[in-house]
């Protein structure tokens, strides 16, 4: 029985010679066994495998880290085209506003012009002297509009009969 407990406790100096040689640095069993292994065609298998192993699981998580950047990356220009789309929207919303507001002005510009074409005709039919009389109380710019919408001779006619200094002013805005 002494014997199976000195065997016991000699294994055990042993085990733990062999753990502090290991946590001293003296030897390495790690390298030790790799050495051992990889010198077999078995082992050294199994290492390159494990190598390609490791090296695959480090460019598996590397590609998942791109595609986790992509996907935000992606999220975010899906944000920004749903924005531009709403501003895209605005922008065209008011554009067929303008476009409304502009068609109204033409139309109002266009009855303008109507009414301004009946009124040189109504000048065309006055005689000289009534329409001298109203272009002499109407305000300069519109009175001088109307000169120009009249044809040579009426203008001729209007102006010959008007106050000298009236007549001046609106030839020289005339002129202009």
């Amino acid at each position: 029985m002494k014997k199976y407990i000195y065997t016991f406790l000699i294994i055990i100096i042993i085990v733990a010679l062999l753990l502090l040689i290991n946590n001293l640095g003296i030897i390495s069993f790690r390298e030790w066994g790799k050495a051992i292994i990889s010198s077999t065609s078995f082992g050294r298998e199994y290492v390159n495998k494990a190598e390609k192993y490791n090296e695959v699981t480090a460019k598996n998580e590397e590609l998942i880290r791109e595609r986790d950047l992509l996907k935000e990356k992606l999220e975010n220009c899906q944000v920004r085209i749903v924005k531009l789309e709403e501003k895209a929207k605005e922008i065209q919303n008011a554009n067929e506003a303008l476009n409304l507001q502009l068609d109204d002005t033409a139309q109002e510009e266009s009855v303008k012009q109507q009414n301004f074409e009946k009124l040189i005709k109504i000048y065309e039919n006055l005689q000289p002297e009534s329409a001298a009389n109203i272009l002499n109380s109407l305000n300069k710019e519109f009175a001088i509009k109307i000169l120009r919408g009249l044809n040579d001779k009426k203008a001729a006619a209007i102006l010959e009969i008007m106050e000298v200094e009236k007549a001046v002013e609106f030839s020289r805005a005339m002129q202009e």
